[in-house]
């Protein structure tokens, strides 16, 4: 592109900008809650493991 063309080129005006800020943080904020959601379930199920494994041994006859 020559200098001439370049400074034609339209550049972003404020609220696509915004939009495009917007889009960006909502995926961000939708994979930080699916994570978090999976670390939840892990930390769930090896709570039940380990808790379920002592109460076996202690109340084994």
């Amino acid at each position: 592109m020559t200098e001439t063309e370049h400074s034609k080129t339209p550049m972003m005006d404020r609220d696509s900008a915004a939009a495009l800020v917007y889009h960006d943080l909502k995926t961000s904020q939708r994979a930080t809650f699916q994570v978090a959601a999976e670390w939840g379930r892990w930390l769930t199920a090896s709570l039940v493991l380990v808790h379920s494994g002592a109460l076996f041994g202690m109340f084994r006859c």
